[in-house]
């Protein structure tokens, strides 16, 4: 990222971060991945919805993260995965996750959770267990925001 953009992205997420540390933490971590196509996604989202919630700020990492529109059996399969880790009450290994309705099809378990891990590498840790890097995304994932931006997207 040019300085003129790291400049830029300061100006514009510091004070949306409201001294939220965990606000601040999932932008840098999203930014990482792609810093200039991401901070575009963020900026335009923050001009049309806002990003002054820690939960928009979730919900606009669940849909940029998969860097296009999600068919309706990714987005199953996603909300199994995340189901799971949060009604399981322990951490699940991946031989555990790809056993999922949505998840086990065919030769493909391993790649589905890899799309899920790389997806939302800014909000989940990456290895044979995973887990989120902060239990709101937990209370973001069950809460009526999501269920109305979940139907949303279904509903595509």
């Amino acid at each position: 990222m040019e300085p003129t953009w790291i400049a830029k992205a300061i100006d514009y997420l510091n004070p949306r971060a409201a001294d939220i540390f965990i606000w601040a933490t999932t932008v840098a971590d999203f930014l990482k991945l792609d810093p200039m196509t991401h901070f575009t996604m963020l900026e335009s989202e923050g001009n049309v919805k806002g990003l002054t919630s820690l939960y928009s700020l979730y919900s606009t990492v669940f849909k940029a993260s998969f860097g296009r529109e999600l068919e309706k059996e990714e987005i199953n399969t996603v909300t199994s995965v995340m189901g799971a880790m949060i009604f399981a009450k322990e951490l699940l290994y991946d031989d555990i996750l790809i056993m999922l309705p949505g998840v086990k099809i065919l030769d493909l378990n391993l790649d589905r959770l890899k799309f899920i891990w790389s997806g939302l590498v800014s909000i989940i840790d990456k290895g044979p267990i995973l887990h989120f890097h902060h239990h709101s995304f937990e209370d973001f994932l069950l809460s009526p925001f999501f269920k109305q931006e979940l139907c949303m997207l279904l509903a595509v």
